[in-house]
């Protein structure tokens, strides 16, 4: 599995779980902070997001809560004045990219205010093997679709950051 990379100093590392396919170590967040998916919408009700739930409830050491988009929050007006206050008590983010290796431009807004407010984000490929964003390219934007805003890919795949 990837090593993650932690950039908060209120975060430490701890072994995950390797019977579950968890990355070693895994990101242990502050007391109390919890762990963000952020998916694409058109993920929601899909296999892929129930997997990534799954994965990351799995993956998460005991007691962390979990926050995920899907049931976060009820639309996009509610997530544009409530995602401020969740992202204040986030301790890192995981999102995964549609079934081509997209995400929206939500999924996109969400990773740089995580970023910027010192996070970690972390990316969930389809193996179950996570990569930090700094290990990860990003395709040009496509202001044109705002669902499939930016494809996904491995800096090893896709080039350079």
């Amino acid at each position: 599995m990837s090593i993650i990379a932690h950039s908060s100093t209120e975060n430490t590392l701890q072994r995950g779980d390797a019977a579950h396919g968890c990355p070693r170590p895994f990101l242990v967040p502050r007391r109390g902070a919890a762990l963000y998916l952020a998916a694409p919408l058109s993920t929601y009700n899909t296999p892929r997001y129930e997997w990534a739930l799954l994965w990351l409830r799995t993956c998460a050491p005991p007691g962390v809560p979990i926050i995920h988009a899907r049931d976060a929050f009820t639309s996009t007006a509610d997530w544009r004045a409530r995602w401020p206050a969740v992202l204040a008590r986030l301790a890192g983010l995981v999102f995964i990219a549609d079934e081509a290796g997209y995400i929206g431009a939500g999924v996109w807004r969400e990773m740089g205010d995580a970023l910027a407010h010192g996070l970690p984000v972390l990316y969930l490929d389809d193996r179950g093997d996570v990569h930090p964003y700094h290990a990860l390219h990003f395709g040009p934007a496509n202001a044109d679709n705002w669902r499939r805003y930016r494809l996904v890919t491995l800096a090893a795949e896709g080039g350079a950051p």
